[in-house]
């Protein structure tokens, strides 16, 4: 067990698919390598705007380091090591632009496939 997370994910919470994604983090293995920071209840990555992080999950690593798009999906990846192939082939050039195009379809289109929480 962990006594600090790895990496902090700021994820839209009204979002159904980024809160289904940061539910199934926190009951796996890796849940207590994983804070997890919903944006629409809690602080915003320190210089990330409201609308900048509903554009793109971001990732902050116990570095200082910030990830956001895909590169915030493959580090969240990075913490299970059965994804480290599918990791490895993410960051190739090529595949990282796919990667990130897919990103953003999903990120423009999210509510609209996956639906909101409503309050």
């Amino acid at each position: 067990m962990e006594s600090q997370p790895k990496i902090t994910v700021y994820y839209d919470g009204v979002c159904n698919l980024c809160s289904g994604l940061m539910d199934t983090i926190g009951t796996s293995s890796k849940g207590d390598a994983v804070a997890r920071v919903d944006i629409t209840k809690g602080a915003l990555p320190a210089g990330v705007t409201q609308q900048e992080a509903l554009h793109d999950m971001h990732v902050l690593d116990s570095d200082g380091r910030m990830y956001k798009g895909a590169d915030a999906v493959l580090k969240i990846m990075e913490q299970y090591s059965h994804l480290a192939f599918l990791v490895r082939l993410g960051r190739m050039p090529v595949l990282h632009t796919i990667a990130e195009g897919m990103y953003r379809v999903v990120e423009k289109t999210r509510y609209w496939i996956f639906g909101r929480k409503t309050f």
